[in-house]
């Protein structure tokens, strides 16, 4: 469809905190899954990988592009990140954090998933399908913690019921330890 979009964000270097392995190449097959497979033309098709990454980046790209590209209640809107994701410590707020992020510095450095998803709704896409290939749990794929404090969030107790609506749109957020067992409601 020509008229749908995709933003795409992969982190694996990062500046105040360990990497997440894998991520920029994840980000680059999602893109060409998201040409390919979906159909979606190159020009609607933002990739921000490492560096390009950061906070004000994903921010110009929400605010300044999607107005750009989605066409009220007819864009399908893809939001792909790979990278670090942390939780509050009461598990209440998600964040994803940019390339440029500071996990000792949570609410001052990173985005909120709720931010990015209230932005997003702001131009009423027909559909968000947002992949979200982070964990929440503090550390890295090598256990290693993203803090310099023994504390680590217990991911498995973070809602990860993939149907987030608002209003008249739907969000399906499929985040990486729920992504399989609810891809089969997309297709």
């Amino acid at each position: 469809n020509t008229k749908n979009a995709a933003l795409i964000i992969g982190v694996e270097d990062y500046e105040w905190t360990h990497s997440a392995p894998f991520a920029k190449n994840d980000a680059t097959l999602f893109r060409d899954f998201a040409s390919r497979t979906l159909g979606i033309p190159e020009e609607n098709i933002k990739t921000l990988v490492n560096k390009e990454g950061n906070r004000l980046n994903t921010k110009r790209m929400l605010k300044r592009w999607l107005p750009q590209v989605i066409s009220e209640g007819a864009t399908d809107f893809y939001l792909y990140f790979s990278g670090h994701g942390l939780a509050t410590n009461d598990g209440k707020d998600l964040y994803l954090l940019p390339y440029d992020g500071d996990p000792l510095l949570l609410e001052d450095s990173a985005l909120t998933r709720e931010e990015i998803f209230t932005t997003i709704n702001l131009y009423e896409p027909n559909n968000v399908i947002a992949f979200l290939d982070t964990c929440y749990s503090g550390t890295s794929r090598g256990d290693k913690s993203l803090l310099d404090t023994a504390l680590v969030y217990d991911a498995s107790e973070i809602n990860t019921k993939p149907e987030y609506c608002r209003g008249p749109h739907c969000f399906w957020c499929l985040m990486a330890f729920n992504f399989l067992m609810h891809l089969k409601t997309l297709l």
